[in-house]
């Protein structure tokens, strides 16, 4: 079975070693190519083809969202599974507007990498479980606060059924 080739990107090369130690541990996955950053990214894939990338937010010289948004423009057909310590919605919409498969924190990691590179290649989206519960609370949150959480997506009526729906009754 031919495996699927994975290119890593972060800033700390002890990180990228740890992340390719975790992935190779399933055989059906090589690591192929590794960047401390977004222009050396760029650079690798003019020469490494790749099925997947998995993509650090904070680097130097150009940062993962930027980084994620040119990838994705110029090769899109590489899953891009976004691996990070941010842990705020906006870093989360940003790269899922900007074409990532998955979001990925490292707190998480260890436990869920080789779950969410599966789940990426396959063309659906994964969710860091810790930042899926995050994500969960603050919408809950805003429901019980009366605050709307998109505009325009739900009538008013709806809206007034699903923050009833959220209290339990």
């Amino acid at each position: 079975m031919p495996g699927y080739k994975i290119i890593l990107a972060d800033d700390h090369k002890i990180l990228r070693e740890g992340i390719k130690s975790l992935i190779e541990k399933d055989p059906s996955f090589k690591v192929v190519g590794q960047a401390q950053n977004g222009e050396e990214l760029l650079t690798l894939l003019k020469k490494i083809r790749c099925d997947l990338i998995v993509l650090d937010l904070s680097m130097p010289q150009m940062d993962g969202i930027a980084t994620l948004k040119k990838v994705h423009h110029q090769f899109p057909k590489i899953k891009i599974l976004i691996l990070t310590m941010q842990k705020d919605i906006e870093h989360f919409k940003h790269a899922m507007a900007g074409g990532a498969f998955g979001y990925l924190l490292k707190e998480d990691a260890y436990d869920q990498l080789l779950l969410a590179i599966k789940v990426a290649l396959k063309g659906k989206r994964f969710i860091s479980p810790t930042l899926e519960h995050f994500l969960t609370e603050q919408y809950v949150r805003s429901l019980d606060e009366g605050q709307e959480s998109s505009p325009n997506i739900l009538t008013k009526r709806e809206f007034q059924i699903l923050k009833l729906v959220a209290q339990g009754l």
